[in-house]
Order: C-alpha cells, then sequence, then structure tokens
C-alpha cells in the first residue's frame, strides 16, 4: 500500500486528489494540510511513502518546504504540483531535492502513475517541464570551472567577501577578482545574485 500526503492550501483539490488516490487500488491518503513549519516537521518525521506538494501557498510555499523537508529526510519522494511552468521556480525545487514535477489538471491516469513511479524510483515529469530541464542543461552544458574557479564560487555562495575569499585560498583580492569576471562569462550573469542563484540551480556548488 503506497501511503501518501497531500499538501495543497486548496481543501477542494486536496478533496479531489484524497479521493481520486483512496479510489485507486494499492494507495491511500494517510495525510492531507497545507504548507507550514509543522507540516515540514510531520512529514519529515513520518512513514509516508510520497508526498504531492503544490508550489503556490501563501503560509509556507512548497519550495520552502521541500527544503525544510530535505534538511530532515533526504529518502520521502517529493512530486511538486504547479498550474504553470514558471523555470525558476521548476529549477529551484529540483535543486532542493523534488523528486518530480508535474502540471496540475492533468489526466487522473497520469497523476496516479507519477505517484507509482516516483515510489518505484522514477523521477516523473509533464512533457513540457520535461522540456524546459533539457532546453536549461543544452544551455548551460559548456560550463566547465577550474578547480580554483570552483572553490571561489562556492566561498562566495557561502557569503564570503572579496577580502575574506583571498585570505582563505592565500591568493590576492585582484586574482579572487580575475576568476570572479571568469566565472560571470562562463555562467553568463552580470552580478553576484545572478551567479549565486545559478550556481545553485546548476548544483555547482553544496
Amino acid at each position: 500500500m503506497i501511503k501518501v500526503a497531500i499538501v495543497d492550501d486548496d481543501p477542494m483539490i486536496r478533496n479531489l486528489y484524497k479521493t481520486l488516490i483512496n479510489d485507486t487500488e494499492g494507495m491511500i491518503c494517510v495525510v492531507e494540510c497545507e504548507g507550514s513549519k509543522d507540516t515540514v516537521k510531520e512529514l519529515a518525521d513520518s512513514s509516508i511513502d510520497v508526498i504531492l506538494m503544490d508550489v503556490d501557498m501563501p503560509i509556507m510555499n512548497g519550495i520552502e518546504c521541500v527544503r525544510g523537508i530535505r534538511d530532515i529526510n533526504q529518502s520521502i519522494p517529493i512530486v511538486m504540483l504547479t498550474v504553470n511552468e514558471d523555470a525558476e521556480r521548476i529549477f529551484q525545487s529540483l535543486c532542493y531535492g523534488a523528486n518530480g514535477y508535474l502540471l496540475k489538471g492533468l489526466r487522473p491516469e497520469k497523476l496516479i502513475h507519477g505517484i507509482k513511479e516516483v515510489h518505484q524510483g522514477g523521477a516523473p515529469m509533464s512533457a513540457s517541464i520535461a522540456r524546459k530541464v533539457v532546453e536549461s542543461f543544452l544551455i548551460n552544458r559548456n560550463t566547465d570551472l577550474s578547480d580554483r574557479e570552483q572553490e571561489v564560487l562556492q566561498l562566495l555562495c557561502d557569503g564570503d567577501d572579496y577580502k575574506t575569499v583571498a585570505s582563505k585560498l592565500y591568493i590576492s583580492a585582484n586574482t579572487v577578482k580575475r576568476h570572479i569576471r571568469s566565472i560571470y562569462e562562463k555562467l553568463q550573469v552580470n552580478s553576484r545574485g545572478e551567479m549565486v542563484k545559478k550556481a545553485y540551480q546548476q548544483k555547482l556548488v553544496r
């Protein structure tokens, strides 16, 4: 029996998914709730088999919930559900540990298939979402940071300033700036904020 949790701020949506799951042989909905800190702790400490997670919720959105759950539990499969195809949200969710990404409104049998797939170790994605992931990979496949650039990037993402990076790596501030210019060029970004964001999206840092 696959035990499923539904996290969505809309009670009608939760009830719809709950009915669908409970009417499917071999599945049962054991938790339905909206995103919050209590939700994160409850789910992370549970023996649930699959979590269906809405992306847009008012108290605590799905991306924050995924991040919180993964801080405690790395193994529970999580499938994100959304009404849009926002690339940034897709990659944030995947980078923080979501296992799949499906669009709301898909046919019931597709959702059930997605639950079974992620429970078996797969990564279910709506076709349009999968295309965005592939496109991003193709755009960024030539990113090739040197070992030193990787070290500089990691320290900057950790919050260190240029002088601290220089001190930790025993190099000059000018050398740090040179590495940063190269990182900007390779990642195709124009600011530190964009660099950090892209580094996490592409899993270039821890």
